[in-house]
């Protein structure tokens, strides 16, 4: 699924550059140690709610790392919210995150990929 959201990104910006540059992104990269363990990728959205789509083998940790590395820029942006996609099924990770101020949103049901569902977990800024 991690590729394929990968592939998707470098195939819309031979697609349309314009199209791809007009939604800008923010990647993240999260290590274990000196391996990469995952990636965040932002993208701002309407109503000052930011995209956060998780890649990779990460854990409530690294998910807190990387949004604190961006968080004063997205406070600064005037970014409200953060909603938060993982690949199903994340039960422990959903657990563990909740304790850090993140609380379960809703569900996708194979909205990228066939057979892998998403959770949705949001935290406001404020």
């Amino acid at each position: 699924a991690d590729q394929l959201l990968v592939d998707n990104l470098a195939s819309a910006s031979v697609r349309g550059l314009r199209e791809f540059a007009a939604k800008p992104k923010r990647l993240v990269f999260l290590f274990d140690g000196a391996a990469l363990a995952g990636a965040l990728v932002f993208a701002s959205k309407r109503g000052g709610v930011v995209k956060v789509n998780a890649l990779g083998l990460l854990n409530a940790a690294s998910v807190s790392a990387g949004v604190d590395c961006v968080l004063p820029d997205l406070q600064a942006a005037g970014m409200r919210k953060l909603s938060l996609f993982l690949p199903s099924p994340v039960a422990a990770l959903a657990e563990s995150l909740a304790a850090r101020g993140w609380l379960p949103e809703g569900s996708l049901r194979e909205p990228y990929r066939a057979g892998v569902d998403v959770a949705i977990l949001s935290r406001f800024l404020s």
